[in-house]
């Protein structure tokens, strides 16, 4: 369904440069504003860039060292590098909600679904509003054949942001084949 390069830019698997942010960044709540009522791809494209590089941003240069270190490590597949980056990133700051996604997706891309949704679960505690979070839950709900719950973390993502085209198209197929079950099992 999701090749690895689309799953990383999906969630959102990019380097960053400057300021110190996190998800407690005071200017994420007019970017979520500004996401949810444009309807410019390129101006919701640069909102929602915005919003990862400023989940990704944490003013503790050790933390960010690891985290690039994993990003470029899981990036290149070498999975078990990414691993230990993203522990010590989670070790050193664990409220840092993006520590904990990253290795989510890393979990994922290995496979490992039960430990992807751990994290995706502290993710949404640290940040309810992670958009990548909820699409990663998605797919791994799609793939365990859970898809009522897939459905419900697709539309809760499309929420927070309305233009993951991706996520609508499974949206769309997952209400199709909803309706042809209850159809199917209409007396």
């Amino acid at each position: 369904m999701f090749n690895t390069r689309a799953l990383l830019g999906l969630l959102g698997l990019s380097l960053w440069a400057g300021v110190a942010a996190d998800q407690n960044d005071p200017a994420l709540d007019q970017l979520f504003l500004q996401l949810a009522h444009t309807g410019v791809k390129q101006e919701s494209d640069r909102i929602s860039a915005e919003i990862w590089e400023r989940w990704a941003r944490i003013d503790n240069p050790k933390a960010s060292a690891w985290l690039e270190r994993g990003i470029r490590a899981m990036s290149n597949q070498h999975y078990r590098e990414a691993l230990r980056s993203f522990n010590e990133v989670i070790d050193i700051a664990p409220a840092f909600a993006e520590g904990w996604n990253k290795r989510a997706t890393l979990f994922y891309l290995a496979g490992k679904h039960d430990r992807s949704i751990d994290d995706i679960k502290q993710t949404l505690a640290l940040e309810p509003r992670h958009f990548g979070a909820l699409s990663g839950l998605g797919l791994i709900l799609v793939a365990q054949d859970n898809f009522s719950g897939a459905l419900i973390a697709f539309r809760k993502a499309l929420v927070l942001n309305p233009h993951l085209i991706r996520i609508k198209r499974y949206v769309d197929r997952l209400e199709e084949r909803q309706l042809k079950l209850d159809e199917e099992n209409a007396i």
